[in-house]
C-alpha cells in the first residue's frame, strides 16, 4: 500500500468534488432576480440571523429575556 497523506486540504477538495456532483437544486433555481442583490463576488459572505430559541420550564418562575431584532 502506498503512503498517502490526507491533509485537510486534500480531504476538502475530495468532499467538494463529490458535493458538486450531488447538487441538483442550484441548477433548478429561478435566477432572474439575481441582479437585485448587488455586485456580490465569489467569496463574499452572507449573514443569516439564527432564529430565537425559547426554553420552557415548569413552576412559577419568570425570567425576562430581551429579544433583539
Amino acid at each position: 500500500m502506498a503512503n498517502s497523506h490526507l491533509t485537510p486540504t486534500v480531504i476538502a477538495k475530495r468532499v467538494m468534488m463529490h458535493l458538486d456532483n450531488e447538487l441538483i437544486a442550484g441548477k433548478l433555481v429561478h435566477r432572474d432576480h439575481e441582479a437585485e442583490f448587488g455586485s456580490t463576488k465569489v467569496g463574499s459572505s452572507v449573514k443569516i440571523r439564527r432564529p430565537v430559541q425559547f426554553s420552557a420550564t415548569s413552576g412559577a418562575t419568570l425570567t425576562n429575556t430581551r429579544i433583539s431584532g
